[in-house]
Order: structure tokens, then C-alpha cells, then sequence
């Protein structure tokens, strides 16, 4: 209700004022007419104005946001475990690593071949949908795992059906992850997209840490791990159906061509040096990461560390990426893109070459630990500039193509790391990842658009939000 005082520019305006200044009637129809629309005017800017300062509620206090990252959450846990537990079970049923290996691959391989694809279909649908059909679909193809085990069908139509199974889990974890990262946009505000991306991170990286849990529930039961799965992608589907933000990608018209829409996002990217820059950026720190297990066992096999050490060294990566996590929100309030891009791929320039000289395996600890802190950070840089600058038209795409990118540093690196420690051995090799920061730390500090790259403050996206949530 709003106070009297608000309503004080009309309250002169009365019939009976109308009557004392003996207006005609057209004149006192158009006069009530403009001071009722005065009203409506006045008390609008005033509900504008509450409505704006009640959207500026914490991330804690915003129910969608809330519903979309727990459901999110124990059904990345449930899927961790189901990705560790499906390799480990068919090797324990042909004991062949190479079926082992390619039931784990088909998931990574339908996801490489469907991103763009899935990226401009999550610009066309509903997001929600898409969501709630993935969820149902990939708690199917869980629970079909524990039927094709209780079965006891033919060891060949097992396998056949266990990749099966994964090829068709990743299709649709490739759609439901973009349909999740393009919704984010659209129930955050995009001054508070750092700490949501910041509290992703750290949740995704906790259930990441718990998905060994795979092989325990694997020894008591060989359908427990995948029960799991299909109870968490139940769990998730309810949590979405209870979103009440609208999901929808665009209120334009269903554009037809499927292919001219991947080339549309791909020349959007192009067109952009801040994005286009980052989404690279994302895909050599993908292979930095992917092969850090590699080198960190190297290392510690010529230095002979013992088998524990090494895996409280490669715990401490975990940690490191944790606190990375927690502070970005902090460093993104005080320091631009720019700066913070430029500080973190100069420390890795620093911190790098110390690869090639440790010999103490907790000097070795520390490194690594420093290293996927400054790697987290770097991350969530180039995961939420994208998110706040690109359209919601874009939001799918431009994903996608990031995601591409990425997948594409995870796949090659450690087969090229693992080519190099052979042949070169760990200085030579350290030095070429080295020397492919310099140009990254380049740009960022000399190309003038990197260098005062910041975060919009005011964005249409903010109005949009507003409008959405202010009835």
C-alpha cells in the first residue's frame, strides 16, 4: 500500500473542481483522462522503484536460483559416481581395459559431436523443457543400467548395450548443461552472475571430489552406483518443474535454418575479440588442467615419491580450486576483466617453469596448489563475461562453442603431454606449455579492447529481469 503522499500530485483533480470551473463535458472527460494517466504514471514510478530494490535480494534468497543449483548439484554428484562405476564394471565383467576405455569415451565422443548442434537447438526451445526432458531421459538410461545387470543377458549384448547407455547419457548431458548455463542468465541478476558461477564452481568441485564414491558403492552392490544416479536425476527433474522464472530462449520467431544459426554463433564469437579471446583462453587452460595427473605422477615416479604422498599432492589441486572459487567474487568487485586476466596469466608465466626443477614433494604440493588457484580464478573470468555480455538469443551458442573448445584442450592435451614427457622429458616439455602462455599474456596486456575488458554494470538484461519478476 502506498503512503497518501504518494498519490498528492492528483488529489486536487475532483469532480466537484471539475464543476466549480464549469468545464464542458469533452473538457472534463480529456482532463480526468490526463490526470488519471498522471496517476497511473506516478504510481508506476514509484512501483519501478520498490520492485528494483526488491530484486536486489542475495542469491540465498532467490528460490529459482536455489532449486536450479541444488537440484544441479546432487545430480552432478549421482552422475561423478555413475562415470567412475560403468568403466569399472565392465572391466569387471571382460576384464578388458580397452572395452573399459571405450564405454567412458562414447559419452565424451557424442557430447564432441552434438555441441554446436545442441548449443543453437538450447537458443530455439524452451530451456526449462529441455531440462525437465533430460533429466527424465537420463534417469531411463540409469535405471536401464541396473535392468541390463539383474538381466544376465550375453556378455557381447551387455557391453553393446552398457555404450549404448553412455553414448546416450552424454547426448543429453550436452544438452541439459548448456539449457542450465543459458538459464542461469535468465534467474540471476547479472551483477550477481560472478557469485553464481563462484558457488557452481565450488559445489561442482565438492560432488567432483565425492565421485570415488562410485567404486565403493560399486564393491557393495554392482546396480548400487547407478540407483543413485537415476534417484538424482529424479530429485533434479522435480526441482525443475518448480522454477516459476519463464525459460524461454527468445520471444522471436522460430528461425529456420539449423545450420545458419551454428554459423551465426560462430561469427558472433569471431566478431568479438574479448569473447573470442576467452573462449581460447578456456581451451589451453583446459589442457594445462588435463594433464597436471599426467605430470604430477611423472614427477613423482622419477623422484619416487610414495603412492600416498602423490595423492594428497593431486588433493591439493582440489583445495586450490576451492579458494580460487571463493575469492573470484571478491577480486571481481575491486579489479576489472582486464587486470585480473593480465595478474593470473603472469603469475602462470612465474609459476610455471617451477614445474620443470622441483624436487620436494610438498614444494610440489604448493605448486599445484597455487596453480589451480590461479586457474579457478582464470575460469570463472572467462565462464561469466560471456554469460553478461552475450544476448539470450546467443546464450546456447556461445556455450557451446566455449565448451568445444575446451573439450577439444581435455581430449588432445594428454596425449600430446604424454607424447612429450616420452620423448622430450619434463623441462623441454614444461617449456613449450610454457612459452604458449606468452601469447595469451600478450594480448591481454597490449591489445587495448583486453586491457579495459570489464563487466557491464547496467545491462538490458537487468530491465528484462526486473519486468519478468516485478508481478
Amino acid at each position: 500500500m502506498l503512503p497518501v503522499s504518494a498519490y498528492a500530485p492528483c488529489s486536487f483533480l475532483t469532480a466537484n473542481t471539475m464543476e466549480d470551473l464549469r468545464f464542458t463535458r469533452a473538457q472534463r472527460c480529456m482532463f480526468l483522462e490526463r490526470a488519471h494517466q498522471f496517476s497511473l504514471l506516478w504510481c508506476g514510478q514509484v512501483r519501478t522503484v520498490m520492485d528494483s530494490s526488491s530484486s536486489t535480494r542475495t542469491l540465498w534468497r532467490n528460490l529459482d536460483y536455489l532449486l536450479l543449483l541444488v537440484g544441479q548439484s546432487i545430480s552432478a554428484l549421482g552422475t561423478g559416481i555413475s562415470q567412475v562405476a560403468l568403466p569399472l564394471l565392465v572391466l569387471m565383467l571382460t576384464n578388458d581395459p580397452i572395452l573399459a576405455g571405450l564405454v567412458s569415451s562414447l559419452g565424451q565422443f557424442s557430447s564432441f559431436l552434438l555441441l554446436l548442434i545442441a548449443g543453437s537447438l538450447v537458443d530455439r526451445w524452451n530451456r526449462k523443457r529441455i531440462m525437465i526432458l533430460c533429466a527424465a531421459a537420463q534417469a531411463v538410461c540409469s535405471a536401464s543400467v541396473v535392468l541390463i545387470w539383474l538381466y544376465k543377458a550375453p556378455l557381447l549384448a551387455q557391453v553393446i548395450l552398457f555404450c549404448l547407455c553412455s553414448l546416450l547419457i552424454g547426448a543429453l548431458n550436452t544438452f541439459s548443461g548448456l539449457a542450465r548455463l543459458s538459464a542461469l542468465t535468465q534467474v540471476v541478476l547479472p551483477s550477481q552472475l560472478s557469485q553464481a558461477v563462484a558457488l557452481d564452481e565450488i559445489i561442482f568441485g565438492l560432488a567432483t571430489l565425492m565421485a570415488p564414491l562410485g567404486t565403493l558403492l560399486l564393491n557393495l552392490n554392482p546396480i548400487f552406483p547407478f540407483v543413485t544416479d537415476a534417484i538424482s536425476y529424479a530429485i533434479l527433474l522435480v526441482f525443475v518443474c518448480f522454477i516459476r522464472t519463464s525459460l524461454h530462449a527468445s520471444q522471436e520467431e522460430k528461425r529456420p535454418h539449423l545450420f545458419k544459426d551454428v554459423y551465426e554463433g560462430l561469427k558472433w564469437v569471431w566478431q568479438r575479440p574479448v569473447i573470442r579471446f576467452l573462449v581460447s583462453l578456456a581451451g589451453y587452460l583446459e589442457v594445462i588442467v588435463s594433464v597436471n595427473v599426467v605430470l604430477v605422477a611423472v614427477i613423482a615416479r622419477n623422484e619416487r615419491f610414495p603412492l600416498n604422498t602423490v595423492g594428497i599432492i593431486l588433493g591439493a589441486a582440489g583445495v586450490g580450486d576451492l579458494l580460487g572459487a571463493a575469492l573470484s567474487p571478491l577480486l571481481q568487485r575491486r579489479f576489472s576483466v582486464g587486470w585480473l586476466l593480465i595478474s593470473t596469466l603472469l603469475l602462470f608465466l612465474l609459476l610455471w617453469p617451477l614445474y620443470a626443477w622441483v624436487t620436494n614433494p610438498w614444494a610440489l604440493g604448493i605448486i599445484v596448489a597455487s596453480l589451480a588457484l590461479i586457474d579457478s580464478i582464470t575460469y570463472i573470468q572467462t565462464a561469466v563475461y560471456p554469460l553478461i555480455v552475450a544476448s539470450p538469443v546467443f546464450q546456447g551458442r556461445v556455450n557451446s562453442i566455449a565448451r568445444l573448445t575446451a573439450m577439444a584442450g581435455l581430449s588432445l592435451g594428454p596425449i600430446g603431454v604424454g607424447v612429450g614427457l616420452r620423448y622430450l622429458g619434463i623441462p623441454l616439455t614444461m617449456g613449450i606449455l610454457w612459452i604458449g602462455f606468452i601469447p595469451f599474456a600478450c594480448l591481454a596486456l597490449f591489445h587495448p579492447q583486453l586491457r579495459r575488458a570489464s563487466l557491464p554494470k547496467n545491462k538490458v538484461v537487468l530491465q528484462s529481469y526486473e519486468s519478468e519478476h516485478s508481478d
